[in-house]
């Protein structure tokens, strides 16, 4: 049956709130004409009307041979109709969120892949979900927004949902605790991304997870801005609702709009990811009026790491806690939350686990005691019991139970989270392995950069160097040369990066994440040459004095450089140098002129001149002849 999921998923407890149709039941039975739903310029949906329409969309499904181990694709654009239509699919069978902005080659990829009966898109539209439901032979679905009708409610193709619903009456849910609610493509950095079915069971206990990190209740809202076809966005609603609070449905996230939003929705809380908080912060000033008389209690971080001096600028600026949080799409999605005030928050740590055990592994297999960095592992009631097509799928990701994250951390000794990387992410530079996330925190913390992300650029002999894009504050200046000094004051030469682009922006996906692995390819960085970018030429960059040659010739042998290549005004990292020939110059220094070098110095004095310059001042004043021959 391909609804259902192959095995039995985790920690289901089988009580009646484990199927999405419950929850929306038991806020209807608690609160029939409380707000559920508002959006700009839309009347407010209550809860009651909300399982009415959640009926209605049943009732339609079911009179067009919709059973609950169907899987129904909803590619609609994010509104209130979206969460409304895609939540009430997932009440009576699997949804598959679809971006719609995708291409029509790959929508038709996706539908065929996951064995679509029925596709769900916008009225009126020449859409790419279409076109790829009619290549493929799928039955499609119409919806049309009701004009001056209260948030979320709409005509089903030829039906009215609110009016179906009325007729049907209570219909009960279609789908068990056991029964896929959600079909989810991760967000993988390679390849094809594997699909993550999400149970009832799975997409209920994370929205649990996340009610208890933010303390979340009736008297709470939601200013939605992620988009509906992530996981962040369908379980952040389904948080709110579930716990009786209320959700302002967006677009999504548009700075010029977000202020005046926070306005007309006066929200609680908020979730965002750090992109979008940097928007914000930088518009938070003209906006203090507003922020002074909003019932808006936190902000919620995730997606990507949060840099800590945006965390205090937003905190200064929008005067409520920022509230970083880790969690992935396999665990739908929350695995660890920065505790709410008054708690314990740490920096550089992304809380403690919400809902789900963490362990940390280590090569052997064994859990590894705290303090000590390894693969994050994690299991409990929200994390999916495997890949879509069953345990052959998921590349080992289940180990004795536990699933295996991809993430490298650690806990320390009060059980916080730290997160070093990705492990897939890890640079692996001539068999030393160098955190990113490590390179970036130096880098942010350097008083010129706004944004920093490290990734690997292939090198010919190490395999892998380390370089780094970053975007400096509005009107500031600083070199590239300056970037890599103020990161070989605070770690090792190894780990300074061998280029530094300094950037407008920082490329990312379409859901605000930065994909490491591919920044080389983004930014051209994909040619493991010896030598990169502009050379000076002409006869004055040619050695002059002694020491200078000499220089040039260890400098020709150990980076095995062509006569043109050995300029004096050169930089050493340019001509495809790195710790490991910075070492062998210095010993050919030493060796030469009996004078010691840090490895440091080929970061601060880059060139053969600038070498030059230093050898000849601890040799004393002025250039000198050079080694004498032995004997």
């Amino acid at each position: 049956m391909q609804g259902r999921l192959p095995g039995r998923p985790k920690n289901i407890s089988g009580d009646r709130l484990s199927t999405m149709y419950a929850l929306f039941a038991q806020q209807a039975a608690l609160r029939p004409r409380e707000t559920a739903l508002a959006a700009p310029a839309r009347p407010p949906l209550s809860f009651g009307d909300l399982m009415t329409l959640v009926d209605g969309v049943a009732g339609i499904l079911s009179a067009m041979g919709v059973e609950r181990h169907d899987r129904v694709a909803v590619a609609l654009p994010t509104s209130a109709e979206r969460l409304v239509v895609q939540a009430a699919v997932s009440c009576w069978c699997a949804a598959a969120p679809i971006n719609p902005a995708l291409r029509p080659g790959e929508i038709e990829a996706l539908l065929s892949r996951l064995g679509i009966r029925l596709v769900i898109v916008p009225s009126g539209e020449n859409s790419a979900a279409l076109a790829a439901a009619h290549n493929l032979g799928i039955a499609s679905l119409e919806l049309t927004p009701l004009p001056g009708a209260p948030a979320g409610m709409a005509r089903l193709g030829a039906a009215d949902v609110l009016g179906a619903g009325a007729q049907a009456g209570r219909r009960g849910a279609g789908a068990g605790p056991e029964d896929i609610a959600l079909l989810l493509p991760t967000s993988g950095t390679t390849g094809s991304p594997k699909i993550v079915p999400l149970s009832q069971a799975n997409v209920c206990a994370g929205a649990a997870n996340i009610v208890r990190a933010m303390n979340l209740g009736p008297g709470d809202r939601l200013l939605s801005l992620a988009q509906l076809h992530h996981i962040a966005g369908i379980s952040l609603t389904l948080a709110a609702l579930s716990a009786g609070g209320s959700v302002y449905c967006t677009p999504g996230f548009h700075a010029p709009d977000f202020f005046p939003w926070m306005e007309e929705a006066d929200p609680t809380w908020l979730w965002v990811a750090p992109a979008m908080l940097h928007e914000i912060v930088g518009r938070a000033a003209a906006y203090q009026e507003v922020l002074a008389r909003s019932r808006l209690r936190l902000i919620r971080v995730g997606s990507a790491p949060l840099a800590e001096r945006l965390r205090a600028e937003a905190e200064e600026l929008l005067h409520v806690p920022v509230l970083e949080n880790y969690g992935m799409t396999e665990a739908a999605p929350q695995i660890a939350s920065t505790p709410l005030p008054p708690g314990k928050r740490k920096r550089g740590s992304v809380g403690l686990p919400v809902g789900v055990e963490v362990e940390i592994e280590g090569e052997g297999g064994t859990f590894l005691p705290r303090g000590s960095a390894g693969e994050i592992v994690i299991r409990g009631p929200s994390v999916m019991g495997c890949y879509l097509g069953g345990e052959d799928a998921a590349d080992g990701s289940f180990v004795r139970g536990w699933f295996r994250t991809g993430d490298q951390g650690y806990l320390d000794e009060e059980g916080y989270l730290f997160l070093t990387g990705r492990i897939k992410e890890i640079i692996n530079r001539g068999g030393e392995k160098i955190s990113p996330l490590e390179v970036d925190g130096v880098l942010l913390r350097h008083p010129e950069v706004e944004k920093a992300v490290t990734f690997p650029i292939p090198h010919p002999s190490l395999g892998e160097e380390i370089a780094a894009a970053v975007v400096l504050r509005p009107g500031r200046a600083v070199t590239e040369q300056e970037l890599q000094e103020f990161v070989v004051r605070e770690l090792s030469v190894s780990k300074v990066p061998r280029r530094v682009v300094i950037l407008e922006e920082i490329p990312s996906d379409e859901r605000g994440k930065v994909r490491r692995l591919r920044m080389a390819e983004q930014l051209g960085l994909t040619r493991p040459a010896s030598v990169s970018g502009d050379r000076p030429s002409g006869d004055d960059a040619a050695p002059r004095t002694p020491v200078e040659r000499d220089l040039a010739a260890m400098w020709k042998d150990v980076l095995r450089l062509k006569e043109g290549e050995v300029l004096t005004n050169a930089r050493f990292l340019d001509l495809g140098g790195d710790s490991i020939s910075a070492v062998l110059i210095i010993s050919r220094v030493r060796g030469s002129f009996n004078v010691d070098l840090s490895p440091v110095t080929f970061f601060e004095a880059p060139t053969i001149a600038g070498l030059a310059r230093i050898i000849e001042e601890k040799l004393g004043s002025g250039p000198v002849a050079g080694p004498q021959p032995e004997g």
